[in-house]
Formats: C-alpha cells, sequence, structure tokens
C-alpha cells in the first residue's frame, strides 16, 4: 500500500513462487527485493494482498463468503492476480463471481430488492486493471448480455471499453439468430492453472 497505509505480510515463498510467475521471479537473487525475502507492493490495496497470503497458507480459504459477497472486493482481487500472474487466484474469483451471482440472483427470485449483477466500480475495477479480452472482461459481459436489461444503464459510469465490448457481443449474438445466450459455465472462462509458473 501507499505509505500511510503499508502492511507487512507473511506467506512462504515456495508456495507463492508455485503459484504466482511474478513471485517466482521476485524472490530470486537478481531481483532487488529477493535479497532479503520481501516483495514491495506499494501500489496495491493491503485487504488485497492479506487475502492471498493467507489463500497461500491455508489453500481453499478464498471463498466468495470470505469477501462478504461483494464484486468490489472480487474485482480487486482478480486484478491483482492478474498482475502478479496467479493463475490459480483468477479461477477461483472467476468461481467465486459465479456463485455470487447465483445466491443473489436466488436472493432477488425470493423477493429480496437486490441488484443481482456486477457493479459500475467493479467493472471499472476490472476494466482498469486487466488486458483487453482477459476472462474477467468476458464473463462480466456475457453476464450482462444473459441477464441484464436496459435499466441497467441508468446506473452509474460505465468504462467504454466495458460498452464496446457488451455492443459488439449483443452483436454477434443478433447476427447468429439466437437472441439468447448459451448458460454460462466457469469453465468457459478459467484457465489451466498447469500453465501458471
Amino acid at each position: 500500500g501507499s505509505d500511510n497505509d503499508q502492511e507487512t505480510f507473511f506467506a512462504f515463498p515456495s508456495i507463492l513462487s508455485r503459484r504466482s510467475r511474478f513471485s517466482k521471479a521476485a524472490l530470486k537473487v537478481w531481483w532487488a527485493e529477493g535479497n532479503n525475502g520481501e516483495i514491495v507492493l506499494s501500489e496495491d490495496r493491503p485487504k488485497t494482498v492479506a487475502i492471498i497470503c493467507s489463500s497461500t497458507r491455508f489453500p481453499g480459504i478464498l471463498e466468495a463468503r470470505d469477501l462478504h459477497n461483494t464484486y468490489v472486493e472480487l474485482s480487486h482481487l482478480y486484478v491483482f492476480a492478474e498482475k502478479v500472474q496467479d493463475i490459480t487466484t483468477k479461477n477461483t474469483v472467476l468461481e467465486a463471481f459465479f456463485e455470487l451471482l447465483h445466491v443473489l440472483h436466488a436472493q432477488y427470485v425470493m423477493g429480496y430488492d437486490i441488484i443481482t449483477m456486477p457493479s459500475p466500480q467493479a467493472i471499472r475495477i476490472i476494466y482498469a486493471g486487466t488486458p483487453t479480452g482477459c476472462s474477467a472482461r468476458r464473463l462480466l459481459v456475457d453476464m450482462y448480455v444473459a441477464s441484464a436489461d436496459s435499466d441497467f444503464l441508468e446506473e452509474g459510469y460505465w468504462p467504454p471499453e466495458f460498452m464496446l465490448d457488451l455492443a459488439r457481443t449483443l452483436m454477434d449474438v443478433c447476427a447468429a439468430g439466437s437472441y439468447t445466450t448459451a448458460p454460462l459455465t466457469v469453465e468457459k472462462y478459467t484457465e489451466n492453472p498447469d500453465e501458471d509458473v
């Protein structure tokens, strides 16, 4: 984090290195921080780094319920995992997006007045911190194509890239003549973790 909110976390280097290309490189002796076993992440949120560190010590701890079921926190976590090239965490976050969508949709069907889709803020976080065509971007677009109506346009500021991706996908769906999308499955978006490091 920045000077005002820096925190120090412990994670086993061997586990970090197995999960992240970035961490593997950063812990090498030729990397400045590698000499003392520290990786400085001054631009990243301590809360997000804490989740990553805890999930390396206790595999399986990273689930949607640990993040208070918020798309915003999941988005920050995905962007961080993208930065450090941690495919396992990226896949876990995408799975949590699916779980959260299903939980919120079930509550909506039961009559709760809640928004089931990721907010403009969550989408801005993903689009600001990921490359064009990444899995999280594709999932967000597909979620909106499959489930949103035009009322969502009134909700706030949407990244222009998201709107362009959304328009392209909608045009592809219309050109195919189906006007419906295939059911969303997490396997369509996850990456092979064996390619992780």
